[in-house]
């Protein structure tokens, strides 16, 4: 769609990440300000009848909410603009589809900018790109395996693992399981117990394999 000289820009809210919770990845604003979480919850022990008690604090950390700007350009014929009754409507509706699926892209990878070969650190850094997010390299033909050890990946963690992000390839080939008889395989409880969540946002490579993520969504601020 073109129009001279309309531009929208959007403020995006960008949460941080809780490092410690959001795990089991399979792979092959708001104004600048601070908040905390707590970092090391305070000791509970049992003690003596009468003996005296032992002092222990909360350690809280910071968390840095930073403020990003994504932004578009539509452009449209000027004779469009005098015969489109639903004009405004058309690019609003093209702009927020836009918008949904740059942002779902940018917090999965990041904006990788290919003249300095490098992430760029105006734009969300991206899930995929967390060094502290544990990671399960995914083996050929092992079925729902990888699914179960990112599921109990995110446990270990103290993670409350609830949802599994997927591209349409994978869906595809998870649901052309089939038993020894021929008959379709049926996902595992732990795995049927997830929200499933199907986006083509995640990479799929025919070669390599597919992004997958199990995740707590509640571990996001």
């Amino acid at each position: 769609i073109k129009r001279m000289g309309w531009v929208w820009c959007l403020t995006l809210v960008i949460p941080a990440l809780w490092e410690a919770e959001v795990g089991g990845l399979l792979s092959s604003g708001v104004w600048d300000q601070s908040g905390q979480h707590s970092e090391t919850p305070s000791l509970f022990k049992f003690k003596k009848e009468g003996e005296a008690a032992t002092e222990s604090n909360i350690e809280l950390d910071d968390v840095n909410l930073k403020a990003k700007t994504c932004y578009g350009y539509a452009y449209v014929t000027l004779e469009s603009i005098k015969s489109s009754k639903n004009l405004e409507d058309v690019i609003r509706n093209t702009f927020a589809q836009s918008i949904a699926q740059g942002i779902d892209k940018a917090f999965l990878y990041g904006q990788y900018d290919e003249t300095s070969s490098t992430y760029d650190d105006f734009a969300p850094v991206g899930i995929l790109n967390d060094e502290d997010i544990n990671s399960i390299i995914a083996t050929a033909n092992s079925g729902y395996d990888d699914i179960i050890k990112a599921i109990g990946t995110v446990k270990k963690a103290n993670g409350n693992p609830t949802a599994f992000g997927y591209n349409s390839e994978t869906e595809e080939l998870l649901s052309l399981l089939k038993t020894t008889e021929g008959q379709y395989l049926e996902a595992p409880k732990s795995v049927q117990n997830l929200n499933h969540i199907v986006s083509n946002q995640l990479a799929y490579d025919s070669s390599n394999g597919s992004d997958a993520l199990v995740f707590d969504p509640k571990a996001l601020l």
